[in-house]
Order: structure tokens, then C-alpha cells, then sequence
């Protein structure tokens, strides 16, 4: 094994684990945790325990999209060209989408805090809505590197 391709095993390992950490948290909070909290707390308290887990999985997210930048980088030559671009074009929205989430944060919290909640609600909609379809495209990722990650006898079989 060649010191490039420990790398390259490396960085998919760290690539992995922290999307299953970001999507996995995402998931279990979102449809367990939340619905609880509501059930037990109300409204005003449940989000403002809400938005500071939010600020975590927005950490573990960039640590996801660096990871996986890396890695789309160190695998330019591996699989079909239309393949690479597929990965770096969603990465380009998940890391959009969650620059834009880690912008919207403190606007939400200052309404939540001062109770605005007429002006705080449409913008937690349009951040549930970004967060449900980035969670989404973090599935497409996780699809095409399983995909580029096959061995060349796979690929043609499969074609």
C-alpha cells in the first residue's frame, strides 16, 4: 500500500464517520428527540434547546463537507469524470445550504429570545425546508462515492 492510497483510506474513513455522525444526528433528533421535547416542554422552550443542537450538527457539518472536499480532491482519478463533478457539485450545495443555515442561526434565536415568534416562523420553515433537502443531498454523496468506489469489473458488469 502506498503512502497516497493510506491517505486516501484515511480520509474515506474520516469521511464516513463524520456524515454518519452529521445525518445520523440529524435524523435521530429531528424525527425522536424534537417530538418529545415538544410533547414535554411547549413552544419557547423546546427551541431554544432545539437551536443550540442545531449549532452542533452545523459544527459537525462543516467538518463533514471539509472531510469530504479532501477527499473528492484526492479522488479526481478514481471512476467516471461525470462522477467527480456529480460529488463536487452536491458538496458545492450541501456547503451552501449549511453556510446559509449557520447564517439564519442567531436571526432565529434573537426572535425566539425576544419572542417574536410571528416574524421567528417563517424563517425556522425555510430552515427546516433547507435542512430536509440538504439531508437529502448528503444521501446523493454518500450514492455517488459508493459508486465511484467500485472496482473497475464492477463497473462494467453494472453496464
Amino acid at each position: 500500500m502506498t503512502l497516497k492510497t493510506g491517505m486516501q483510506l484515511i480520509f474515506r474513513w474520516l469521511a464516513l464517520v463524520s456524515m454518519t455522525v452529521w445525518l445520523g444526528g440529524f435524523t435521530f433528533y429531528s424525527s425522536v428527540v424534537i417530538p418529545i421535547l415538544h410533547e414535554e416542554m411547549g413552544g419557547i422552550e423546546s427551541g431554544m434547546i432545539t437551536g443550540q443542537v442545531s449549532n452542533y450538527l452545523n459544527v459537525f457539518g462543516v467538518g463533514a463537507v471539509v472531510c469530504w472536499a479532501i477527499l473528492a480532491g484526492m479522488e479526481r482519478s478514481i471512476g467516471e469524470c461525470w462522477a467527480f463533478w456529480i460529488r463536487v457539485f452536491l458538496l458545492v450545495v450541501t456547503g451552501a445550504i449549511l453556510t446559509g443555515l449557520i447564517a439564519l442561526h442567531p436571526v432565529m434565536d434573537r426572535r425566539l429570545e425576544t419572542g417574536e415568534l410571528s416574524h421567528f416562523y417563517p424563517l425556522h420553515k425555510v430552515y427546516l425546508i433547507a435542512s430536509t433537502f440538504q439531508w437529502g443531498i448528503n444521501l446523493a454523496i454518500l450514492a455517488v462515492s459508493v459508486w465511484i468506489w467500485r472496482t473497475p469489473s464492477e463497473t462494467k458488469a453494472a453496464l
